[in-house]
Protein backbone atom coordinates (compact mmCIF):
# COMPACT_ATOMS: atom_id res chain seq x y z
CA UNK A 1 0.00 0.00 0.00
CA UNK A 2 1.21 3.30 -0.91
CA UNK A 3 1.97 6.04 2.14
CA UNK A 4 0.88 9.26 2.75
CA UNK A 5 3.39 11.78 4.08
CA UNK A 6 3.03 12.98 7.22
CA UNK A 7 4.38 15.32 10.01
CA UNK A 8 4.73 14.97 13.59
CA UNK A 9 4.98 17.58 16.90
CA UNK A 10 5.36 16.79 20.42
CA UNK A 11 6.00 13.86 22.26
CA UNK A 12 4.17 10.71 21.57
CA UNK A 13 4.00 9.95 25.43
CA UNK A 14 0.99 12.90 24.78
CA UNK A 15 -2.55 11.97 23.52
CA UNK A 16 -2.15 11.67 19.99
CA UNK A 17 -4.28 14.35 17.91
CA UNK A 18 -4.27 13.85 13.93
CA UNK A 19 -4.87 16.85 11.83
CA UNK A 20 -6.32 16.72 8.00
CA UNK A 21 -6.40 19.41 6.11
CA UNK A 22 -8.85 21.17 3.22
CA UNK A 23 -8.59 20.60 -0.37
CA UNK A 24 -6.03 22.07 -2.32
CA UNK A 25 -4.15 22.57 1.20
CA UNK A 26 -1.28 20.32 2.83
CA UNK A 27 -0.11 19.53 6.67
CA UNK A 28 1.57 22.86 6.55
CA UNK A 29 -1.68 24.57 6.98
CA UNK A 30 -1.77 23.17 10.29
CA UNK A 31 1.36 24.67 11.59
CA UNK A 32 0.93 27.38 13.69
CA UNK A 33 -2.13 25.29 15.31
CA UNK A 34 0.25 21.92 15.89
CA UNK A 35 3.23 24.10 17.05
CA UNK A 36 1.32 25.49 20.03
CA UNK A 37 -0.69 22.33 20.82
CA UNK A 38 2.23 20.23 20.73
CA UNK A 39 3.22 21.05 24.52
CA UNK A 40 0.56 18.69 25.28
CA UNK A 41 -0.08 16.65 22.34
CA UNK A 42 1.80 14.49 19.56
CA UNK A 43 0.40 16.00 16.58
CA UNK A 44 0.02 14.56 13.51
CA UNK A 45 -0.76 16.16 10.46
CA UNK A 46 -1.23 13.76 7.00
CA UNK A 47 -1.36 15.28 3.57
CA UNK A 48 -4.06 14.22 1.90
CA UNK A 49 -3.28 12.10 -1.54
CA UNK A 50 -2.01 14.77 -3.89
CA UNK A 51 -1.53 16.54 -2.02
CA UNK A 52 1.41 18.65 0.01
CA UNK A 53 4.20 15.42 -0.14
CA UNK A 54 1.71 12.52 -0.96
CA UNK A 55 1.97 13.74 -4.46
CA UNK A 56 2.90 9.94 -5.69
CA UNK A 57 -0.02 8.75 -3.93
CA UNK A 58 -2.86 8.72 -6.62
CA UNK A 59 -6.57 9.63 -5.74
CA UNK A 60 -8.49 6.82 -6.52
CA UNK A 61 -11.55 8.05 -8.60
CA UNK A 62 -14.06 5.95 -7.80
CA UNK A 63 -13.41 4.82 -3.86
CA UNK A 64 -11.73 8.02 -2.96
CA UNK A 65 -13.04 7.89 0.70
CA UNK A 66 -12.68 4.48 1.27
CA UNK A 67 -9.35 4.91 0.04
CA UNK A 68 -8.27 7.86 1.93
CA UNK A 69 -9.81 6.03 5.57
CA UNK A 70 -7.36 3.09 4.73
CA UNK A 71 -4.82 5.58 4.38
CA UNK A 72 -5.22 7.24 7.25
CA UNK A 73 -5.66 3.94 9.29
CA UNK A 74 -1.98 2.96 7.71
CA UNK A 75 -0.55 6.21 9.29
CA UNK A 76 -2.10 5.13 12.45
CA UNK A 77 -0.34 1.84 12.37
CA UNK A 78 2.97 3.18 11.23
CA UNK A 79 3.29 5.19 14.11
CA UNK A 80 1.67 2.68 16.62
CA UNK A 81 -0.96 4.93 17.53
CA UNK A 82 -3.68 3.12 19.69
CA UNK A 83 -5.84 5.84 20.39
CA UNK A 84 -6.38 9.11 19.08
CA UNK A 85 -8.15 12.28 18.31
CA UNK A 86 -8.82 14.06 15.06
CA UNK A 87 -9.16 17.31 13.79
CA UNK A 88 -10.64 17.73 10.35
CA UNK A 89 -11.41 20.98 7.77
CA UNK A 90 -13.11 21.39 5.24
CA UNK A 91 -12.53 18.23 2.61
CA UNK A 92 -10.41 16.87 5.88
CA UNK A 93 -13.37 17.47 8.07
CA UNK A 94 -15.40 14.87 5.55
CA UNK A 95 -12.64 12.37 4.97
CA UNK A 96 -12.93 12.45 9.10
CA UNK A 97 -16.49 12.35 9.29
CA UNK A 98 -16.07 9.31 6.89
CA UNK A 99 -13.26 7.91 9.09
CA UNK A 100 -15.07 8.05 12.29
CA UNK A 101 -18.59 6.60 10.88
CA UNK A 102 -16.40 3.14 10.03
CA UNK A 103 -16.23 3.19 14.09
CA UNK A 104 -12.81 2.94 14.40
CA UNK A 105 -12.03 1.68 18.03
CA UNK A 106 -9.29 3.97 19.04
CA UNK A 107 -10.80 7.20 18.03
CA UNK A 108 -11.55 9.01 21.27
CA UNK A 109 -12.74 12.32 19.81
CA UNK A 110 -13.65 14.08 16.87
CA UNK A 111 -13.45 17.76 15.50
CA UNK A 112 -15.23 18.60 12.72
CA UNK A 113 -14.16 22.50 11.27
CA UNK A 114 -16.65 23.71 8.70
CA UNK A 115 -17.72 20.10 7.44
CA UNK A 116 -20.57 18.79 5.61
CA UNK A 117 -22.30 15.99 6.12
CA UNK A 118 -23.40 15.23 2.99
CA UNK A 119 -26.09 15.58 0.66
CA UNK A 120 -29.78 14.20 1.30
CA UNK A 121 -31.47 13.97 -2.63
CA UNK A 122 -30.18 12.39 -5.31
CA UNK A 123 -30.87 15.62 -7.25
CA UNK A 124 -28.90 18.04 -4.66
CA UNK A 125 -26.27 15.26 -5.38
CA UNK A 126 -26.55 15.60 -9.24
CA UNK A 127 -26.20 19.59 -9.08
CA UNK A 128 -23.27 19.05 -7.18
CA UNK A 129 -21.48 16.85 -9.09
CA UNK A 130 -22.08 19.14 -12.02
CA UNK A 131 -20.27 22.12 -10.35
CA UNK A 132 -17.65 20.08 -9.23
CA UNK A 133 -16.94 18.87 -12.21
CA UNK A 134 -16.49 22.39 -13.94
CA UNK A 135 -13.26 23.11 -11.49
CA UNK A 136 -12.12 19.51 -12.23
CA UNK A 137 -12.42 20.34 -15.99
CA UNK A 138 -11.06 23.70 -15.29
CA UNK A 139 -7.96 22.43 -13.48
CA UNK A 140 -6.96 20.28 -16.22
CA UNK A 141 -7.20 22.52 -19.15
CA UNK A 142 -6.46 26.00 -17.49
CA UNK A 143 -3.53 27.60 -15.78
CA UNK A 144 -3.35 27.10 -11.82
CA UNK A 145 -3.03 30.68 -11.15
CA UNK A 146 -6.59 31.51 -13.04
CA UNK A 147 -8.08 28.22 -11.44
CA UNK A 148 -6.70 29.75 -7.71
CA UNK A 149 -7.72 33.51 -8.47
CA UNK A 150 -11.33 32.12 -9.19
CA UNK A 151 -11.63 29.55 -6.90
CA UNK A 152 -11.01 32.32 -3.78
CA UNK A 153 -13.96 34.39 -5.44
CA UNK A 154 -16.22 31.43 -4.60
CA UNK A 155 -18.93 32.99 -1.97
CA UNK A 156 -17.60 30.46 0.89
CA UNK A 157 -14.50 32.90 1.07
CA UNK A 158 -16.06 35.96 0.40
CA UNK A 159 -14.76 37.34 4.02
CA UNK A 160 -11.71 36.93 3.42
CA UNK A 161 -9.35 39.90 2.92
CA UNK A 162 -7.44 40.84 -0.30
CA UNK A 163 -4.09 40.16 1.93
CA UNK A 164 -6.02 36.93 3.32
CA UNK A 165 -7.11 35.41 -0.39
CA UNK A 166 -3.32 36.33 -1.46
CA UNK A 167 -1.77 34.54 0.75
CA UNK A 168 -3.71 31.29 0.14
CA UNK A 169 -3.41 31.60 -3.22
CA UNK A 170 0.26 32.15 -3.02
CA UNK A 171 0.84 28.90 -0.88
CA UNK A 172 -1.21 26.91 -3.20
CA UNK A 173 0.73 27.71 -6.30
CA UNK A 174 3.24 24.17 -6.02
CA UNK A 175 0.21 22.16 -6.14
CA UNK A 176 -0.11 20.06 -8.96
CA UNK A 177 -3.96 20.68 -10.70
CA UNK A 178 -3.64 17.37 -12.19
CA UNK A 179 -3.90 15.66 -9.01
CA UNK A 180 -6.49 18.27 -7.21
CA UNK A 181 -8.47 17.37 -10.26
CA UNK A 182 -8.63 13.69 -9.68
CA UNK A 183 -8.83 14.52 -5.75
CA UNK A 184 -12.02 16.44 -6.50
CA UNK A 185 -13.39 14.05 -8.80
CA UNK A 186 -13.28 11.35 -6.12
CA UNK A 187 -14.18 13.36 -3.02
CA UNK A 188 -16.79 15.66 -4.66
CA UNK A 189 -19.65 16.24 -1.63
CA UNK A 190 -21.41 14.23 -4.59
CA UNK A 191 -19.67 11.07 -4.07
CA UNK A 192 -20.18 11.22 -0.10
CA UNK A 193 -22.43 9.17 1.96
CA UNK A 194 -24.86 11.61 4.08
CA UNK A 195 -23.35 10.81 7.37
CA UNK A 196 -25.90 12.22 9.86
CA UNK A 197 -27.14 8.86 11.00
CA UNK A 198 -23.58 7.30 11.42
CA UNK A 199 -22.28 10.15 12.73
CA UNK A 200 -25.58 10.32 15.59
CA UNK A 201 -23.98 6.83 16.89
CA UNK A 202 -20.87 7.60 17.90
CA UNK A 203 -20.11 7.31 21.44
CA UNK A 204 -17.38 10.07 21.24
CA UNK A 205 -17.54 13.39 21.97
CA UNK A 206 -17.59 16.06 18.74
CA UNK A 207 -16.87 18.89 18.42
CA UNK A 208 -18.36 21.21 15.39
CA UNK A 209 -16.79 24.56 14.97
CA UNK A 210 -18.02 27.15 12.41
CA UNK A 211 -17.28 30.76 11.56
CA UNK A 212 -20.11 32.93 12.52
CA UNK A 213 -19.68 34.63 8.79
CA UNK A 214 -20.22 31.11 7.43
CA UNK A 215 -23.78 30.97 7.41
CA UNK A 216 -24.18 27.92 5.27
CA UNK A 217 -22.45 26.17 7.67
CA UNK A 218 -23.73 27.51 11.18
CA UNK A 219 -26.79 26.24 9.51
CA UNK A 220 -25.82 22.97 8.50
CA UNK A 221 -24.13 22.74 12.05
CA UNK A 222 -27.12 23.50 13.77
CA UNK A 223 -29.32 21.08 12.09
CA UNK A 224 -26.50 18.18 12.57
CA UNK A 225 -25.94 19.17 16.68
CA UNK A 226 -29.42 17.92 17.87
CA UNK A 227 -28.56 14.49 16.38
CA UNK A 228 -25.18 13.92 18.11
CA UNK A 229 -25.15 11.98 21.09
CA UNK A 230 -22.01 14.28 22.80
CA UNK A 231 -21.99 16.91 20.61
CA UNK A 232 -20.58 20.57 20.97
CA UNK A 233 -21.33 23.32 18.69
CA UNK A 234 -18.79 26.28 18.74
CA UNK A 235 -19.64 29.51 16.46
CA UNK A 236 -16.62 31.46 16.34
CA UNK A 237 -16.70 35.34 15.75
CA UNK A 238 -14.71 37.13 13.14
CA UNK A 239 -14.31 33.89 10.71
CA UNK A 240 -15.51 32.36 7.65
CA UNK A 241 -15.14 28.77 6.68
CA UNK A 242 -11.81 28.60 7.63
CA UNK A 243 -11.69 29.35 11.33
CA UNK A 244 -8.32 28.10 12.00
CA UNK A 245 -6.45 30.12 9.35
CA UNK A 246 -8.66 33.53 10.26
CA UNK A 247 -8.94 33.46 14.11
CA UNK A 248 -5.90 31.29 15.25
CA UNK A 249 -6.17 32.17 18.58
CA UNK A 250 -9.54 31.61 19.68
CA UNK A 251 -9.43 28.23 17.33
CA UNK A 252 -6.63 27.24 19.99
CA UNK A 253 -8.52 28.01 22.81
CA UNK A 254 -11.83 26.37 21.42
CA UNK A 255 -9.87 23.48 21.14
CA UNK A 256 -7.85 23.34 24.52
CA UNK A 257 -11.47 23.66 25.73
CA UNK A 258 -13.23 20.46 24.34
CA UNK A 259 -9.91 18.55 24.19
CA UNK A 260 -10.06 18.96 28.07
CA UNK A 261 -13.20 17.36 28.45
CA UNK A 262 -12.11 14.32 26.37
CA UNK A 263 -10.12 11.94 28.99
CA UNK A 264 -7.57 9.65 27.28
Amino acid sequence: MSSLHFSVKGSKNNPALVFLHGFMGSSNDWGYITSALSDQYFCVSIDLPGHGMSQDVQPDKRHGFRQCHRLIEHVLKQLGIRQYMMIGYSLGGRLAAFHASHHPKGLKALLLESTHPGLEDEAAQTARLRYDFTWVNRLMNDSLEEVLADWYKQPVFANLSDLQRQHQIEIKRQSNPQLLAQMLESTSLARQPELTAKLAKLDCPVALIVGRQDQKFVVLAEKLIPNLRQGTRYCIDNAGHNVHFEQPEIYLETVRSFLQQVEI
